[in-house]
């Protein structure tokens, strides 16, 4: 009776790590991006890890929109040797070259876990994509700096919140 029921903790043991893994592979989105600022020559960005395991490398995709894009160097959006904790919101800071105008579209390229797997997001996640204007640039016929979601239906971006400048 003692060896049956071992057995069964162990399948039961054996089925709950199986479904944890299932949910945390299954989450759509393992970074939520939550805002984005551009002020004083950096890109400020705050998220959150939505994983349930520590984030050790993060790839931000950071591109310039405009024609200037193939004359300057777009800002380098990596943490190389991070910590970021589960369900704990992060701000991180980017340079970028004086002079740079325009919409800078940000998103998440690839996430290395300290467990050692890695997760990148595909279109078919719907993962949130935003656009942060730089300081100096008119979007929408304005001065100022406001970060939008690039991800909206129809490929337009519509307005998520405003960012302080």
């Amino acid at each position: 009776m003692e060896g049956m029921l071992r057995k069964i903790v162990v399948v039961a043991i054996f089925l709950l790590s199986m479904a944890a893994s299932a949910c945390a592979a299954g989450s759509p989105c393992q970074v939520a991006l939550l805002s984005g600022e551009a002020n004083g020559g950096t890109i400020s960005l705050t998220f959150r890890n939505l994983a349930r395991v520590p984030i050790r490398r993060l790839d931000f995709s950071c591109r310039l929109t405009r024609a200037q894009s193939s004359k300057i160097q777009p800002p380098q959006c990596v943490e190389p040797n991070a910590s970021f904790l589960p369900q704990s919101v992060y701000t991180v800071h980017y340079a970028y070259s004086r002079g740079t105008r325009g919409p800078v579209v940000v998103s998440v390229r690839r996430v290395l876990f300290s467990d050692g797997h890695t997760w990148q997001p595909t279109r078919a996640l719907g993962c949130r994509v935003l656009t942060v204007q730089l300081p100096g640039s008119k979007p929408n016929g304005k001065n100022g700096t406001k970060g939008e979601r690039a991800d909206a239906p129809g490929g337009s971006a519509r307005p998520e919140f405003a960012v302080k400048s």
